[in-house]
């Protein structure tokens, strides 16, 4: 749960600027330092030093000087991303960095040039506040132990083993071990030589240990925040009560399922509901709260998002809401239509309803029974054939139950959800749906559609059409019937290579979900359609923000089931 604070704005350009300046020049300082190790020293120079620091010592220095160069060119990009992890290793790297430049050949040249950025790091060190994850960090901090104990075992058995093969062939542990450490600091001279090429690969493999543990290091530590603390009890019932008051869009419910987090705004008055599939925060749907907080809500977001060193994304938006988000930066993608009664207005009258009619007719003349519960289901035989049902339908599906912000609601119905079911003349049920509410806008969506697989064609749009003209007695003012995905995207979007690419997708993908007879099935009921958007970050965090949908909308599918489904509809 994300809690207070937020009066913190998105990052300005120039902190952004002096970050990646920063880390731009911490590259070159890599580069540097692995120059000057390789350029001979001034001469004068290593005559004044040898006579105050040994010659070993100052080649052990040349080489220390190498690895910082690499580990310092390693750490600047998380520096532009203002990660302060990689501000404490690169600030220890440059204090390494001045010692080994004076130590390896009086080299104060390049030793001031440290200094000086080590100085940049330190006065602009507000500036570097992205968090890394702290279970990441903790795992190294644990790891380390172990990590030391493999080496150390690793170490002295090959020298136990391979003393036959080593010059000098003595077994002495406390020689190997000091051995061990100059190998893995790239410490020259060395106290051992092998003379077998068994013996020479194990010596080079103490350094290559020594390399891979720092990458490890280095790796694990400025991993972005990979996972957060589930929300308390009393911040998700804060967010159903502001649900309940402002909650507009078909997928509202989605705010307050058990996978969400929370972030709230300052005054906890609006919140953003969100999952991590990787470092990306993907939303569901709009923040949640009064209109005029939202715009405030978005901004902190974001700036809460980057630190965490999380890309932040919004799904399935609406329009209206657009200019909030490009002024904090975002850009927009239409990615669908929501389908919408209007149930004031809604009427079986006219041409394009004419489905619906014969729907509706069907069912009078074959004695189609259609009710709803508006409590959860506590017949158990029923239940039993609801999820018989649910089970063969899932069976022909590609990826099973999706998730995020549709599936999951349960077929017996809940506190929230609602049941609705068509049983044929003899009492079977023929199909099912579920239903989530949508707050302040006053009606329902729909969630789940399974029908059996014997059950008559037009079952479903009998069903849908009952619980329309049901709602409508009610007094209920709106009925979703969810977004026709990647629908209508040349009439909202310019024709941009992207477009086409979605378009693309359009096509390859509907062969395995079927998004134009989604389409199809849904102009049935003459709906009102809106527009519904991806809100992302950058162009460059698109393609994650696509795969994080798809993780986190069908977190079943795997690679094979979409291989045999395109096979099968070519």
């Amino acid at each position: 749960m994300a809690f207070g604070q937020l009066q913190l704005k998105w990052p300005r350009p120039p902190l952004l600027f002096r970050a990646r300046l920063l880390g731009g020049v911490v590259a070159l300082m890599g580069v540097v330092n692995i120059a000057s190790a390789i350029i001979p020293g001034d001469h004068p120079r290593l005559l004044a030093l040898r006579r105050i620091i040994p010659e070993p010592v100052s080649q052990s220095s040349r080489t220390i000087a190498v690895v910082i160069g690499f580990l310092l060119m390693t750490v600047a990009w998380n520096l532009t991303q203002r990660k302060r992890e990689a501000w404490l290793i690169a600030a220890w790297l440059l204090v390494a960095s001045i010692f080994s430049h004076l130590i390896k050949g009086l080299d104060y040249e390049e030793a001031l040039v440290a200094f000086l950025l080590l100085s940049a790091l330190f006065v602009f060190r507000d500036d570097f506040d992205v968090r890394s994850d702290p279970r990441s960090i903790r795992a190294v901090l644990y790891a380390a132990p172990f990590l030391v104990a493999c080496y150390v075992a690793y170490a002295l058995a090959g020298f136990a083993i391979l003393q036959k093969h080593l010059v000098p062939d003595v077994w002495d542990p406390a020689l190997a071990l000091q051995e061990a450490g100059r190998r893995l600091l790239f410490s020259a001279p060395y106290l051992y030589a092998g003379y077998t090429m068994q013996a020479r690969w194990f010596l080079d493999s103490l350094g290559l240990f020594g390399l891979l543990g720092a990458a490890y290091v280095l790796f694990t530590i400025l991993r972005p925040v990979l996972e957060m603390e589930a929300s308390l009890p009393v911040a998700r019932d804060a967010a159903r009560r502001i649900l309940a008051a402002h909650g507009l869009s078909g997928i509202a419910y989605w705010a307050q399922t058990p996978d969400k987090l929370l972030f709230f705004n300052a005054d906890y008055s609006a919140f953003v509901a969100y999952v991590l599939a990787g470092d990306i925060a993907l939303t569901a749907g709009d923040p949640i709260g009064p209109l005029d907080s939202l715009p405030g809500v978005i901004r902190a977001y974001r700036q809460f998002c980057e630190r965490q060193d999380w890309s932040p994304a919004f799904y399935q938006t609406r329009a209206a809401l657009l200019p909030h988000y490009q002024a904090a930066g975002f850009e927009t993608l239409k990615i669908g239509e929501e389908a919408l009664l209007d149930l004031p207005a809604f009427s079986l009258a006219g041409k394009a309803r004419s489905d619906l009619r014969a729907a509706l007719n069907r069912g009078q003349r074959e004695g189609w029974t259609f009710r709803f519960f508006a409590a959860p289901v506590d017949d158990v035989a029923l239940l039993a054939q609801l999820e018989k049902i649910s089970a063969e339908w899932l069976s022909q599906k590609v990826g099973g139950e999706l998730g995020f912000v549709s599936g999951g609601t349960p077929l017996i119905g809940d506190a929230y959800c609602r049941t609705s079911v068509v049983h044929d003349q003899a009492g079977q049920p023929l199909a099912v749906c579920t239903w989530v509410p949508l707050y302040a806008a006053r009606g329902w969506g729909l969630d789940l559609m399974r029908r059996a697989t014997a059950a008559p064609n037009g079952v479903i749009e009998f069903m849908i059409a009952r619980m329309a003209l049901h709602l409508q007695e009610s007094g209920e003012q709106l009925l979703s019937l969810g977004l026709a995905p990647l629908h209508g995207l040349a009439e909202g979007e310019a024709r941009t290579l992207l477009t086409r690419g979605l378009e693309l997708v359009y096509e390859r993908a509907g062969r395995v979900y079927h998004f134009e007879s989604l389409y199809t099935f849904k102009k049935k009921f003459d709906p009102r359609w809106e527009d519904r958007h991806l809100i992302y970050a950058s162009a460059l965090a698109l393609p994650k923000v696509l795969l994080g949908v798809v993780r986190a909308q069908a977190p079943y599918l795997t690679p094979g089931e979409i291989v045999n489904a395109l096979r099968r509809n070519p």
